[in-house]
């Protein structure tokens, strides 16, 4: 970032997308017209050249994208300038057109149909007070579910630093007063205002938010009207902090609540249910589940527990607000409602989770096919407002077993099952196994461990030698990573790679393994003639690849190694370039400016290979050893060469992997592959046995069998590819 954005944080130029002129001439209208918040109206390629709006104080950039509009390099351009952009305004009515990677990073989406001037001024004055939190995208999405139901809700503000308290016209007029007639109001005085049987318990959720025990609030209470009367209020509120998270300002809602049950029916009602659905709320439930466990243990009755979660709910408050969530989750619960047999245990445990005690179950294929009965109804597709919702609801069943010891063993057992639903896929259901529990329990014990397993010394990198199929001379190694576990003993990285991908433990361990491999490079070039340094290879995932500031990061790596960029070599699988292609682009073309070449891992085997490699900043292909292995076969050999000519063509290195056989060799060198790696020449090697293979200068194929003993003392006693302890140290 420059020195020109850092200097001026204070600024926010905002980009708002839209349709058509009329979506701009409504947006004009509302846009505060405070000195200071200039307009400029442009497409992409002004803005990117525009000077102007770097002297502005507060801006707002009006864009008008056509159907090629290109959101990735409207995201790079903001990324660009981070500091001084703040705000991306964006219709809603554009989402659906928008990549979702793009959306969720730089848009804060505001529905046009319902922001009023209020609202948009008391947006743009958060965003500017708090610069400083925009970085913080849970908070902003927060902001967005309040701000964008501001039509319907009354907005209130308290500044926690100064102690002011503002409430907006709407709240005023709801309490029967003026506009300007409670300014100067403060906390202490608008709480006198709350009913004295409920201020207590409203000033314990609020205190709760203040606290961060909860991320926000939702309360109802009677406010004292201006003539005398009471009126019941919906109150919601979230609590937005600094970077030390300390409070800086509450701000939240007020509805009225047209309809009541008498307030002694009310309290009671409240006491055990949820006041959204009418559900018992989860304590409630949890109570009432354990009164039906212990009857089903004595009588002998069997039961069975459903729990529900809705997918990708967060979505609909995204894009709809909570008012249109919240009738989302009454749909829901009233078709839970008439599916569930009479007497049914019915309860709201979460903020989209249900559950459902079923009495009486007569058999497994009755359970099951009352689950079928009930995913069928939960996602028929129903209209609220604009939001033309297509419901996906997953859920897990438990039944009643002698392993289950407690109610709450088989709420945790549903739980497990729900977790298993969702893996597979959303909009499904499983039935809880016991014997599957087993697995998926030892599994998220050995993620536990993984993620230990660097602190504990557990965690060791062997090396693969890449050699020139003409000379036989070393040219660098693959690092590949094992693991000792202390009771398990070799964990298999077919196991243990794809947990620590899933976990997110990759991103700790993966900057582990280029540390190491980058010293130990640094270690074995000491002295050696020029031209004949090494490479080394570290292998890359696309968590990696997102890691926030990783440029910056590798370029720290490489000055602190004293290692010069062309010994290291990144690389990544076609998977991760399509994952996020802009993002990858980006981080790509950035190492390279290092110095750092990029080889493509197992190509050919996945579905994008000669369609989009033309694109990608790749200096080396390694073709699969899938390929090798079919090379005597006519159909195999074919592919090798295609993909041989493809990298001549586009000036590209080739490494063949998997090389096993002296006739291979011959084969891939004959039609033009120059380097390769596999257990022809060597298994992976550990650190000491790779440092002898270091100091020898050079490694012929000729010369495996003096190396044999070697190689030998490098594996497992089962033969895998899993080294011993190294005998020799660097």
């Amino acid at each position: 970032m420059s020195k020109a954005h850092q200097s001026h944080t204070a600024r926010f130029p905002s980009v708002f997308l839209g349709r058509d002129a009329a979506h701009f001439r409504k947006l004009m209208v509302l846009w505060p017209k405070e000195s200071g918040r200039e307009v400029l109206f442009c497409d992409l390629d002004r803005l990117e050249r525009e000077e102007k709006w770097r002297e502005a104080h507060h801006l707002a950039i009006f864009l008008w994208p056509d159907a090629l509009f290109d959101y990735a390099r409207l995201h790079t351009f903001c990324a660009a300038h981070r500091g001084a952009i703040s705000l991306v305004l964006l219709d809603l009515s554009e989402a659906e057109h928008i990549p979702r990677s793009v959306w969720s990073k730089v848009a804060v989406g505001v529905s046009l149909e319902r922001m009023t001037e209020d609202s948009m001024r008391l947006l743009l004055d958060s965003l500017v007070r708090y610069h400083a939190l925009e970085g913080d995208q849970k908070k902003i999405k927060q902001t967005r579910e309040l701000l964008s139901q501001s039509a319907e809700d009354n907005l209130w503000e308290w500044d926690c630093v100064s102690g002011k308290l503002s409430l907006h016209t709407g709240c005023e007029r709801l309490l029967g007063y003026e506009t300007g007639e409670l300014s100067g109001l403060t906390w202490q005085q608008w709480l006198l205002l709350v009913h004295p049987d409920e201020r207590q318990s409203l000033q314990h959720v609020m205190w709760g938010a203040w606290e961060a025990k909860e991320p926000s609030f939702f309360y109802e209470t009677r406010f004292l009207r201006k003539d005398g009367r009471r009126v019941w209020v919906q109150m919601r509120g979230m609590c937005l902090r600094d970077a030390q998270q300390q409070p800086l300002r509450m701000i939240g809602t007020m509805m009225a609540m047209v309809r009541r049950m008498p307030t002694e029916q009310h309290l009671t009602f409240r006491a055990r249910c949820d006041v959204l659905t009418g559900f018992l709320h989860r304590e409630a439930f949890l109570e009432a589940l354990r009164e039906e466990w212990r009857e089903a243990v004595l009588v002998g009755r069997q039961i069975a527990l459903f729990l529900f979660d809705i997918d990708r709910f967060s979505q609909i408050n995204d894009s709809y607000g909570f008012s249109v969530g919240d009738r989302f989750l009454q749909e829901i619960a009233s078709r839970l409602g008439k599916s569930a047999q009479t007497g049914a245990l019915l309860g709201r445990v979460g903020s989209d989770e249900f559950a459902v005690l079923v009495r009486d179950v007569a058999s497994q294929e009755a359970l099951l096919q009352t689950a079928r009965e009930w995913s069928k109804a939960l996602s028929e597709p129903f209209q609220i407002e604009s939001c033309h919702a297509h419901p996906s609801v997953s859920f897990g069943i438990a039944q009643h077993h002698e392993k289950c010891r407690t109610a709450e063993d088989l709420l945790g057992c549903a739980d497990l099952a729900l977790r298993q639903a969702q893996k597979e896929r959303n909009g499904g259901f499983h039935l809880f196994d016991f014997m599957a529990e087993q697995k998926l329990r030892a599994r998220l014990q050995l993620e536990r461990d993984l993620w230990e397993a660097c602190e504990r010394g557990e965690l060791s990198l062997v090396y693969q030698p890449l050699v020139s199929l003409q000379s036989g001379l070393l040219q660098g190694f693959e690092v590949l990573l094992r693991w000792m576990h202390p009771s398990r003993g070799f964990v298999s990285p077919v196991e243990f790679i794809p947990l620590a991908e899933s976990s997110g433990a990759i991103i700790k361990i993966g900057w582990w393994v280029l540390e190491q491999a980058c010293r130990q490079i640094a270690f074995w070039n000491q002295g050696r003639e020029q031209g004949k340094d090494l490479a080394v290879h570290v292998n890359f995932s696309s968590k990696q690849l997102a890691t926030p500031h990783l440029l910056e990061r590798m370029r720290r790596l490489l000055q602190e190694t004293e290692i010069s960029p062309d010994w290291l070599k990144i690389e990544i699988t076609e998977s991760i370039l399509m994952e996020d292609m802009a993002l990858a682009m980006e981080i790509l073309k950035g190492l390279r400016a290092f110095g750092i070449e990029i080889c493509m891992d197992d190509f050919g085997t996945g579905y994008s290979s000669l369609s989009y490699l033309h694109q990608f900043p790749v200096d080396v292909i390694k073709i699969d050893r899938s390929f090798v292995n079919r090379l005597e076969e006519q159909g195999g050999r074919s592919i090798v060469r295609m993909i041989l000519s493809l990298a001549q063509h586009l000036e590209m290195g080739v490494i063949a992997e998997g090389i096993e056989t002296e006739h291979q060799r011959r084969l891939l060198l004959r039609d033009g592959c120059t380097a390769g790696q596999g257990y022809y020449f060597s298994r992976p090697l550990a650190v000491g046995d790779a440092s002898v293979l270091v100091r020898a200068e050079t490694y012929l194929a000729e010369q495996v069998a003096s190396f044999e003993a070697l190689q030998t003392s490098s594996l497992s006693p089962t033969g895998s590819d899993l080294p011993c302890l190294s005998r020799s140290s660097v």
